[in-house]
């Protein structure tokens, strides 16, 4: 069972690197599928900083198509390729923006009536330098703010002014108000976010935890009633739209964040950011404005066929390296020659799909409770074990022979790359770094380590868990 899940996450979620340049398949927009057979792929390519990667052209790129990632043949017909494409057509943002209870309180968690000390206002602020540095034209702009209940406070549009005015119009929730439908909010904001086609993208800043509505009042929520939404419902919404999640883990150090946010984001096209304080969370939008702007969109012709799901494998070559991201699309607007629609089979499947991921997933949580390292994509190197459990010492990764975990053949890994010490008071894991390494997207020397935590070594991506600890 272990072995299928985790086939399914390197298969689904990871890009794979054998070289500096990381690529990920940011979206795969199949609006122009049923009537011109294309499919038009955005490629986010960057550097060990996150920064988008200038200069790639169409000969560096290879596409394949398959009806499974081994099944993968070449797509010669290239009808399109463009840099920074998405200056030319616009994006479409919609920013969602914790407005829990938890967010009223100072970057420390504790109580404040100054508005300057709140969450919140950091939160605003990063908001209006993002809209501030959003300076195309041809950009469409929508605001959300959630907490137990969904409130569309803007629709799409191209005036910035109103999302700046309406920003300023929140209010700190009361009663029922204060709790965080974090997966339902996705959901509802991937099922309302038009328009149909190019390139979209959901940015979300969160402070903490899903924590339901119905879990914490034992009342039917107006919209969900009495069934929770799982985070898998959410990454399939935001699948069968085409819309890629960026998230912002926002709060201290040390702090419990969404572990399955995580998940949603990297499996949607996106990626997962960390905030600690004012400064980082102005550089985390900034940051990703940059990537978004800077990708690339490959047009090609798709395969023929009535599948309902295909899987499309992008390949940057570059001075005998390669880098490779792997992604699957769905033809749900395709219709069978006796006139049914795919939509229903293919909603099946998914949640089929979704349903075994999370069963495997849970079981695998539940037999490995201690703190522990998972390798989730090698990238070409040979590790010494798949899953480490974490001791209360220190545990070194690293090249050498007598390392606890050894990456053998990773480019970029040094013998004693990176150590994970315990801290028995703190009851907390910090990773310190004698080489390169990025932890959710970031450069870091030293981290201390939250459960979910995506870990980069030379090509190697692992990922830190742990069971929460009890709340003093």
């Amino acid at each position: 069972m272990k072995k299928i899940s985790c086939g399914l996450l390197l298969g689904l979620l990871f890009w794979q690197s054998a070289f500096a340049a990381n690529l990920r398949i940011a979206q795969v927009d199949n609006s122009d599928l049923l009537l011109g057979q294309v499919v038009h792929l955005y490629l986010s390519i960057t550097d060990d900083q996150g920064e988008a990667v200038k200069g790639i052209t169409a000969p560096d790129l290879k596409v394949l198509e398959g009806l499974s990632p081994e099944s993968l043949e070449p797509q010669d017909k290239v009808v399109d390729f463009k840099q920074a494409s998405n200056f030319e057509a616009g994006v479409s943002f919609l920013l969602l923006l914790d407005n829990s209870g938890s967010m009223y309180r100072t970057l420390e968690g504790k109580a404040t009536t100054l508005a300057v000390e709140q969450r919140i206002e950091i939160a605003k602020g990063g908001v209006k330098s993002f809209l501030d540095s959003a300076s195309n034209p041809k950009d469409r702009f929508g605001l959300v703010a959630y907490n137990s209940f969904y409130q569309d406070l803007t629709g799409i549009r191209s005036d910035k002014g109103g999302l700046l005015r309406q920003l300023e119009t929140l209010e700190k929730p009361t009663g029922d108000a204060v709790y965080t439908e974090l997966y339902g909010s996705i959901l509802t904001a991937a099922q309302n976010f038009l328009p149909p086609k190019g390139r979209k993208a959901l940015i979300i800043l969160s402070d903490g935890e899903n924590s339901p509505y119905f879990q914490n009042t034992q009342k039917p929520h107006p919209t969900f009633g009495t069934d929770p939404i799982l985070w898998s419902q959410a990454l399939e919404q935001l699948q069968l739209e085409g819309i890629s999640l960026y998230a912002i883990a926002f709060g201290p150090q040390g702090a419990n964040h969404d572990r399955f946010l995580r998940q949603i984001a990297v499996a949607s096209g996106g990626a997962v950011f960390d905030a600690h304080n004012e400064g980082e969370l102005k550089e985390v939008y900034q940051k990703i404005l940059r990537q978004i702007l800077g990708e690339y969109r490959l047009s090609y012709k798709a395969g023929m066929g009535l599948e309902d799901r295909r899987f499309v494998q992008a390949r940057l070559e570059q001075g005998g390296e390669q880098a490779l991201a792997t992604r699957f699309y769905y033809s749900g607007g395709l219709l069978h020659p006796k006139g049914e629609s795919y939509l229903i089979p293919v909603l099946a499947a998914v949640l089929s799909l979704l349903g075994f991921w999370v069963l495997t997933k849970l079981k695998f949580e539940h037999n490995y409770p201690k703190p522990h390292l998972e390798i989730l994509e090698p990238g070409g190197a040979q590790v010494s074990t798949r899953i480490l459990d974490l001791g209360q010492g220190q545990t070194v990764i690293g090249g050498a022979a007598d390392a606890n975990l050894t990456i053998l053949g990773g480019k970029g890994v040094a013998e004693h790359h990176a150590t994970i010490v315990f801290d028995p008071r703190a009851q907390q894991y910090t990773i310190a770094a004698q080489g390169a390494l990025t932890v959710n997207n970031w450069s870091v020397q030293t981290k201390v380590l939250e459960s979910g935590d995506l870990i980069r070594i030379g090509s190697t991506t692992l990922v830190f868990g742990q069971e929460d600890l009890p709340k003093k």
